[in-house]
């Protein structure tokens, strides 16, 4: 690593520490922090990759090491400076120890001493902390990251996944909206599970051993159950989510996801939460962003008008060239819930061939986009319509 990337920091460990600390101690930056939309945590790691296109031509590849971190964005410390708007590319390491690549913009660059910087960098697409971070770290953070407290929901959860990890790290996700939850590992125990106890919601992972996901689902609607059943997986496989929707599952959501877009998604289901919280775009204390951040606004919100007329004719070519607009747009505009909405709708349209199973998923959508908000906003911002006929 050392050979292809340089690091100008020439800091050891405790140097790195004494640093970090110093910047922590200082009140600079206050008011930005209060302004931010999404908490950020403290993420220390030393040497990470970073390689740089330089806006007036040129590349570099650098080691840095990082201060803290959020959905939205990094904080990083450079042994140089870099230009507002320079793009770059990171390989971080998610907690399990496989690695994460991603791309960034510098926001800005400030000197803090000697030849170092302290670089703000925002993320292309938002990304979810939670694979990155240590259950400490997470902890630490007061166990959110979005910025906005999580619904309280009650009821009850059952938790079905193989993996020790994924498990331990969804029951920590949800565990702030105050829901029991039951964790299970196999098929044959969330099957016991459901025989014994009634749950508000089923969360379960495709890929469970010997494959019996889709078996499991369908004995678990043969034995009378009618909650909500989601399914969570890395899975792309076609046939296996076409087995799994078949099965009796309601909804599909692939991993990576959002903590808190999973927990909207939980909620809407649960329907003991409606979920009314103005959601701000991470772009909007960008200089020049207001003006074109308002006029998303309103562009998303005719084409969910659009949606609904086109989703109530039963017009699938519509509903897929709105969705892929909106996801093409809004997490440019800072509204990355919007274009994992759409997402979710396009993927389900992909998987079931139908608009039928994916009326959920477009009220869902509908519903963000009316919720689509900029504190700066110096003009009233229609109202979206409703969406209570596809449901």
């Amino acid at each position: 690593m050392s050979e292809e990337f340089t690091n100008h920091l020439h800091l050891n460990s405790a140097e790195q520490s004494k640093l970090l600390c110093r910047l922590d101690q200082s009140p600079t930056g206050i008011k930005g922090a209060e302004r931010r939309r999404h908490k950020r945590c403290e993420y220390r790691a030393g040497e990470i990759a970073m390689m740089v296109q330089h806006p007036g031509g040129g590349s570099g590849r650098f080691l840095v090491c990082t201060r803290n971190i959020s959905v939205s964005g990094l904080s990083i410390i450079h042994g140089g400076y870099l230009h507002p708007g320079t793009e770059c590319r990171l390989l971080l390491a998610r907690a399990d120890g496989s690695p994460m690549a991603l791309s960034a913009v510098v926001m800005h660059c400030r000197h803090i001493g000697s030849h170092h910087h302290e670089i703000g960098l925002r993320f292309l697409e938002e990304i979810n902390p939670y694979e990155i971070l240590s259950e400490e770290q997470i902890e630490e953070a007061g166990g959110s990251l979005s910025g906005r407290d999580l619904p309280s929901l009650g009821g009850s959860v059952l938790l079905v996944d193989g993996s020790t990890t994924d498990r331990r790290l969804l029951a920590h996700h949800l565990k702030a909206t105050g829901v029991a939850i039951t964790a299970t590992a196999t098929p044959g125990a969330a099957l016991d599970a459901v025989r014994k106890n009634d749950f508000g919601i089923i969360l379960c992972d495709i890929n469970l051993k010997e494959q019996e996901s889709s078996r499991m689902i369908k004995q678990m609607r043969s034995f009378g159950v009618t909650c909500p059943i989601i399914v969570i997986t890395a899975d792309n496989d076609l046939k296996h989510l076409l087995d799994a929707r078949s099965a009796g599952a309601n909804e599909i959501i692939g991993k990576p996801y959002s903590p808190e877009a999973l927990i909207t998604v939980i909620a809407e289901w649960l329907e003991q939460t409606t979920i009314e919280d103005p959601i701000y775009s991470s772009l909007e204390d960008d200089p020049g962003m207001t003006e074109m951040i308002m006029d998303f606004i309103e562009q998303a919100r005719r084409l969910t008008r659009k949606l609904e007329r086109a989703a109530e004719a039963e017009d699938q070519c519509a509903v897929r060239e709105l969705c892929l607009a909106i996801q093409g747009s809004a997490a440019g505009y800072g509204f990355g819930a919007a274009t994992t909405a759409a997402r979710d709708v396009l993927k389900t349209m992909d998987v079931c061939k139908s608009l039928d199973n994916a009326l959920g998923q477009i009220r869902r959508l509908n519903a963000i986009c009316a919720r689509l908000t900029c504190t700066n906003s110096a003009r009233p911002l229609r109202q979206n319509g409703s969406i209570s006929k596809l449901v």
